[in-house]
């Protein structure tokens, strides 16, 4: 995963963060696939962040038969972050 943030750092004012995440979903079988997607962060204040990320994995079959899983996978949050 990589992270950089979006202008000049300030822990009083808000600020963006972008990245990029690439990793290998394991099921043990050969139903093994790639995820990619990309990240963004909004820290408003001090402490509180929200985020969104957008990730896609290509769609697999467990031992190859029945269901397909895979495709666009959505995320949304808010937290609390310590940089």
């Amino acid at each position: 995963m990589l992270q950089a943030r979006i202008g000049d750092g300030n822990a009083f004012l808000p600020s963006f963060w972008l990245g990029a995440d690439a990793g290998v979903f394991l099921t043990g079988t050969a139903g093994n696939t790639p995820i990619l997607g990309g990240t963004i962060r909004w820290n408003i204040g001090t402490r509180i962040a929200l985020h969104g990320a957008l990730r896609y994995m290509p769609s697999f079959q467990v031992r190859g038969r029945g269901e397909a899983y895979g495709g666009v996978a959505p995320e949304f949050g808010a937290g609390f972050v310590w940089n």
